[in-house]
């Protein structure tokens, strides 16, 4: 991830090297965040989607029968959540 500096964000030749770009959507008078805050706001995004990923993979595997673990068992084994 890479985050822009308040108010100038990133460089053109920074975004066309990027896979993806995501602006934060701002209302009001202030139209910049600071990197700390938008970091914030990215990485609890991604929290919340790939602990609702984990908990839709163990309900389909205990409606289906199958032993399952817990996203923060797995999140405890493995800091970065992968295997």
């Amino acid at each position: 991830m890479i985050f822009g500096e308040e108010g100038v964000g990133l460089t053109k030749k920074t975004l066309e090297t990027a896979d993806y770009a995501v602006e934060i959507p701002q209302f009001g008078s202030v139209r910049s965040l600071n990197v700390g805050t938008s970091s914030g706001i990215v990485i609890l995004q991604l929290y919340f989607f790939f602990n609702s990923i984990f908990f839709f993979l163990a309900t389909c595997l205990a409606v289906a029968g199958m032993s399952c673990i817990s996203p923060i068992a797995f999140a405890e084994d493995n800091a970065f959540g992968l295997k």
